[in-house]
């Protein structure tokens, strides 16, 4: 991972009732190499994870 990353937000308004929620996703952005890399390093994890519930 570089050290430099930066980030991509997302933001959304709920209205529940009387009230309003304001709600903001920030996640890393990546190159697309970079975001290969890190799927399957996640994909590694979780299948050790759920090989044991086999």
């Amino acid at each position: 991972m570089t050290n430099n990353t930066y980030y991509q937000t997302n933001n959304e308004t709920i209205s529940l009732e009387k009230m309003q929620f304001n709600v903001i996703s920030r996640r890393p952005k990546y190159d697309k190499k970079e975001f290969e890399s890190i799927k399957m390093d996640i994909e590694k994890e979780l299948f050790s994870v759920f090989q044991k519930y086999e």
